[in-house]
């Protein structure tokens, strides 16, 4: 790949905001993303509950965890997409501040392959224990209280 000089910088200036520009954008769209499957999960897990109240079948009362699992692990997906794009991010402008600036880093947009230990440490996040964990115990509670 081709490295620049610095003096020549003026010819990449709008390539380099725009590619800043992409990666904020996916970043922020794997927040949002995240967000939209905090909601899903509230939702889903109290008209769960709400059903499972009303019936005499128990067992309808414990599926509300099956939509908590799935959207758990769709979350932790995105948080992990999310800290991959940040850390292309750092590494971007890292190497334009040491002007070990490559050319061909403009507009790879790529996420690293995905990793599992990404994914296990994603999961330990506060943002995804603090959510999650006290959903879980609330809806294990009800369900077990309208035995």
């Amino acid at each position: 790949m081709e490295d620049i000089n610095m003096s020549d910088w003026k010819t990449y200036e709008q390539s380099v905001d725009t590619h800043l520009g992409i990666l904020q954008s996916m970043i922020q769209r794997m927040a949002a993303n995240s967000v939209s499957a905090k909601t899903w999960a509230v939702g889903l897990t109290t008209g769960t509950l709400f059903l499972g109240g009303n019936t005499e079948v128990t067992a309808v009362r414990w599926i509300a965890l099956l939509p908590i699992a799935s959207l758990l692990v769709l979350d932790i997906y995105y948080l992990t997409l999310e800290k991959a794009i940040r850390s292309k991010y750092v590494e971007f402008v890292q190497a334009m501040t040491a002007e070990e600036f490559d050319v061909g880093l403009l507009f790879n947009v790529s996420p690293p392959p995905f990793s599992l230990k990404q994914f296990a440490k994603a999961a330990k996040s506060p943002s995804i224990l603090i959510f999650y964990v006290p959903l879980i115990v609330l809806c294990i509670s009800i369900s077990a209280a309208l035995k």
